[in-house]
């Protein structure tokens, strides 16, 4: 879903609970507005469940990459930046 307005409100006609999970691709700010949608529906006792940490960063693709280089005058050598130790998904 790309939205939490696309919730709709029967899906959850006789559940009691729900469960949300999400991958390190989505947007904090969607699972932020989905928590919300669900406290408004009547789920608002939330409890999160961390399975696991994330470590994952996601590089720009090449042509972007040459892009951004030359915008900033860089040369053709390139460090990389690590995730944020605390980054967690």
């Amino acid at each position: 879903m790309d939205f939490a307005s696309e919730i709709d409100p029967s899906w959850f006609d006789g559940v009691e609970t729900v469960g949300l999970t999400s991958g390190a691709s989505v947007p904090e700010i969607l699972v932020r507005e989905v928590v919300e949608r669900l406290a408004e529906l009547g789920f608002d006792d939330v409890e999160e469940v961390r399975t696991t940490t994330e470590k994952i960063s996601f590089s720009l693709p090449k042509n972007l990459r040459a892009d951004l280089m030359a915008a900033r005058g860089a040369s053709s050598s390139h460090t990389r930046r690590q995730p944020a130790a605390d980054h967690t998904c």
